[in-house]
């Protein structure tokens, strides 16, 4: 900014938002000398702060931000809540977390697949799965689609909790629908299926990947691996894995 300075070039809100994207830490410096220069924060300012401080862990003073910011006539958007969000979910405190997600509606803004998945994900973190179906059914209802990201999500954690049959119900129905065809998809299912023990489970589903034309590949037979080693029965006579894997 020195070499603006010396061409005559004034900053604006753009220039103190680039130096702040990144070093957050910076903001005790440049607010002051953006207030002289009446270059008042916006709502990308608050937010990069927001961000930071969530990815230090420092969720309250990222809260005090964001009421600062309130304060200052400055509304947040759903990019503040979602990042405070997902700071309340990375800590565990899903009771701050919801309260947020309620807020935004009440705030004219409409939650987005970020916000949705950040929140389940929280939600299935603490075990709290009744709750994450009903956001689940709110996204069908009235949110955005659920995404690969979403449908992951409940299958990883549904097999997470020993939830198999709920997992292969949603994983029939999503394939029903041809919604998904990709290695990741079935990689999940088949790395949960292992996880449970369901080798023979999980061996349908690698088959099936063929037969839709989506051959696994070297994450996928490390999951299946993985799987054996877990339960020390890797290659073990009469399992029907050894004509697969080699």
């Amino acid at each position: 900014m020195s070499e603006m300075k010396r061409k005559g070039i004034p900053p604006d809100i753009v220039t103190y938002n680039s130096l702040i994207d990144g070093r957050w830490k910076k903001v005790r410096i440049l607010l002051p000398e953006m207030v002289n220069l009446n270059i008042f924060p916006n709502v990308r300012t608050f937010t990069m702060v927001i961000k930071g401080l969530c990815e230090e862990g420092k969720v309250k003073y990222a809260k005090e931000v964001m009421k600062d910011m309130v304060e200052k006539g400055v509304e947040p958007n759903i990019f503040s809540y979602n990042i405070l969000i997902y700071g309340y979910c990375k800590k565990k405190k899903l009771a701050q977390a919801m309260r947020l997600f309620c807020e935004i509606s009440q705030k004219g803004l409409r939650p987005d697949i970020v916000t949705y998945n950040t929140i389940l994900q929280g939600l299935f973190e603490v075990g709290r799965t009744s709750e994450a179906k009903r956001i689940y059914a709110e996204m069908l209802s009235v949110g955005p689609r659920p995404d690969l990201c979403t449908h992951s999500t409940f299958l990883d954690s549904y097999f997470k909790y020993g939830l198999v049959e709920e997992a292969m119900s949603l994983f029939y129905e999503l394939e029903r629908k041809r919604e998904y065809t990709d290695i990741a998809f079935f990689s999940v299912v088949i790395n949960g299926l292992c996880k449970n023990g369901l080798f023979d489970e999980a061996k349908g589903i690698l088959r099936k990947m063929e037969d839709n034309g989506c051959p696994p590949d070297s994450v996928t037979y490390n999951v299946i691996v993985q799987g054996f080693l877990r339960c020390n029965d890797i290659f073990h006579e009469g399992n029907g894995w050894k004509g697969l894997l080699i």
